[in-house]
């Protein structure tokens, strides 16, 4: 759609042909992700999660202090930490974008007549 690859296969499932020893050796596309909210659950679920599946790569954490972004990004090996959720979005490595926010602030981003 957007001229990306496309998504590398559900965690837990193996590429067509390979045996369960190789899957550490398939090569998948890195995947880079940015972080809007790193509240509790985020750190305790998102992120780690993320971290765990193979071909992603946090590059960019955003929360509502710059002090708390740059803590999770320490916590988490994250290069990029604002403040600022559209530096996360336009961030030239970021791919995709997880949204760790309660719901209220996803309609405020994504209508610009709520901005």
């Amino acid at each position: 759609m957007l001229g990306l690859p496309p998504p590398p296969p559900p965690v837990g499932r193996r590429l067509p042909g390979s045996s369960p020893s190789s899957r550490a050796s398939v090569h998948l596309p890195l995947r880079r992700v940015g972080i809007i909210g790193a509240g509790a659950n985020t750190k305790t679920r998102h992120i780690p999660n993320l971290q765990e599946i193979p071909g992603v790569k946090l590059v960019s954490v955003c929360n509502r202090s710059l002090a708390s972004s740059r803590a999770a990004a320490q916590q988490f090996g994250i290069p990029h930490a604002t403040d600022n959720w559209r530096e996360v979005v336009q961030h030239p490595e970021v791919d995709a974008v997880v949204i760790g926010t309660w719901w209220v602030p996803h309609c405020c981003w994504w209508d610009p007549g709520r901005q």
